[in-house]
């Protein structure tokens, strides 16, 4: 078990200086699926007229040019998000735990790619609902495997409480992290890395961002 809390602890903690914590896990959606060849190859055979057409029925039938568009909620959009540490067991106050990029969609999901290393699965999703005025909740499930990237050891549930500025451009809130085993039972709260609470913030990317300010 011992081997196994460390495991699930490194799925959102991050090597901070002057404190060191476990490293031998990851969080991910889901594994990649290779396409089956009998597929592939049905695919690759299809005439190039029968493709296009496809397309064209498709786009005529899923947007009609003429629809007026429902302005979106200010939450909807990319943002550079980061998550740090307070009150959480055995992680010091105001340390960064984990930082990346979001997009909240319109259709009340969520992506995230986080800044954990990709072989233990740095690729997540979540829900989400309106609270309030410029405020939201978020449910976010991921993932989690040992360092090889192959045995899964569990799930991570990410938790999230936020209010967009009124300038539309940053949001802060409250996050909430907890580590699960496969049979869907709480790792130990009190070990560093099964359970992180604190501060998340948000700005927002838009196609003006500058590369040297995100």
């Amino acid at each position: 078990m011992n081997m196994k809390i460390q495991a699930i602890g490194a799925a959102f903690v991050v090597m901070i200086a002057g404190a060191t914590f476990p490293s031998t896990a990851g969080a991910q959606c889901g594994a990649y699926l290779m396409p089956k060849a009998s597929l592939a190859i049905k695919a690759s055979l299809k005439p190039a007229a029968y493709l296009l057409s496809s397309v064209r029925v498709s786009d005529d039938w899923n947007f009609n040019r003429n629809d007026s568009v429902p302005a979106a909620e200010p939450i909807v959009g990319m943002w550079k998000v980061k998550f740090v540490a307070e009150n959480s067991p055995g992680i010091p106050n105001n340390v960064e735990v984990d930082h990346g990029y979001t997009i909240w969609h319109s259709d009340n999901t969520e992506f995230l790619n986080s800044a954990r290393t990709p072989l233990m699965g740095n690729f997540c999703l979540g829900v989400w609902k309106k609270v309030g005025t410029s405020r939201y909740t978020l449910n976010h499930y991921a993932m989690a495997f040992d360092a090889t990237g192959l045995h899964s050891v569990g799930t991570v549930n990410i938790r999230e409480e936020v209010t967009v500025d009124p300038s539309g451009n940053s949001y802060t809130g409250s996050f909430s992290i907890d580590a699960y085993d496969t049979n869907g039972v709480h790792y130990p709260a009190n070990t560093p890395g099964n359970h992180a609470n604190g501060v998340i913030t948000g700005i927002r990317i838009t196609v003006d961002t500058p590369s040297n300010d995100h």
